[in-house]
């Protein structure tokens, strides 16, 4: 979930304290981007690969643009809320990763493990979400741990977001 889509969210607007003028900036300078030529899993894989790449781009040009909008105080919620939204994902995301000091073997470990919960399948959504974050937290050395948990800063109620990947999802529940 970019910063993007979490700061189109109400609960983010109020959690951040949002000004009028600010939410008028938001919808000029952040278009909502989704799959261009419908649902994301009805695409073929190169047409998926060429949308996660201009995906890529364009999250960079927005949060160039979050940056100049939001007062430094509001970014950095943001970006905690961003990666409690992304749970154990956050890992995996090249900035995020980077900063906590995860390394490839790491990284590796947390893609297999993830990929074997996504093929038990069913589930209950949240309860998988909470149990891959677990696994994932107990990869990470004491330090990495407290830098996690730092980035993640106070709690946010992730109850309240729309969590959608792409293909749609679930409220609250993660993708």
């Amino acid at each position: 979930m970019s910063q993007a889509a979490l700061l189109r969210q109400e609960a983010v607007q109020a959690e951040l304290g949002v000004t009028a003028d600010q939410k008028s900036k938001l919808t000029t300078v952040l278009p909502d981007r989704g799959p261009a030529g419908g649902n994301f899993r009805d695409m073929s894989d190169e047409d998926r690969r060429k949308w996660m790449e201009e995906r890529r781009v364009h999250q960079v040009e927005d949060d160039q643009k979050i940056a100049a909008l939001l007062e430094p105080r509001q970014l950095d919620r943001l970006k905690q809320i961003r990666v409690q939204a992304l749970g154990a994902r956050a890992l995996m995301d090249d900035v995020i990763g980077k900063e906590i000091g995860v390394t490839e073997e790491q990284a590796k470990s947390l893609r297999e493990a993830m990929e074997a919960m996504r093929g038990q399948g069913g589930g209950n959504p949240l309860q998988m979400r909470q149990e891959m974050y677990q696994k994932a937290v107990e990869m990470l050395s004491a330090e990495q741990k407290a830098k996690f948990e730092e980035l993640r800063g106070p709690a946010f109620d992730l109850s309240k977001l729309q969590m959608r990947g792409p293909g749609g999802g679930r409220p609250g529940g993660g993708n």
